[in-house]
Formats: C-alpha cells, structure tokens, sequence
C-alpha cells in the first residue's frame, strides 16, 4: 500500500528522546514492512538518531533553521 511512497519524519533534533525513538520504530516498521521511502530531518545538528538511521538502512538529514534556499535544496 505504502510501497514507493515517500515519507519525511521532521523532528526538532536528531537527539534521542522518548518522541524520536517512537518515530524511529514507526520509521524503521514503514520502510521495512511497507516499503516505503523513509527519510528523518532534524534541525541544525546531528546526534543519535542520524546513527541510528544510518544502522537501519534509513536516510537522516540535518536542515539549517533558520531556513535557507540551499538547506531545503536536494
């Protein structure tokens, strides 16, 4: 049902918190049960959740807040 589709996580940080290991579970269950493309976004600094995706084969993103025209670009 989900195969293909794209699905973005923006969480506030890529810290490790009680919300983000929930939206890592979740994360982790569509892109492995419903193949889904799955990436997780965090503002302005990496952490544990970025080495966790990577340990699970998902994307992570750090994106710079303010916005700015680069930090959104590809």
């Amino acid at each position: 049902m989900l195969k293909g589709r794209r699905i973005v996580f923006v969480l506030g940080n890529l810290e490790l918190g009680g919300a983000e290991r929930q939206a890592l579970i979740l994360a982790r269950y569509l892109s492995e049960h419903e193949q889904a493309i799955v990436e997780v976004w965090g503002f302005n600094k990496s952490g544990p959740v970025a080495e966790l995706c990577e340990q699970h084969g998902l994307r992570s993103r750090v994106i710079p807040y303010p916005f700015t025209e680069a930090g959104l670009a590809g």
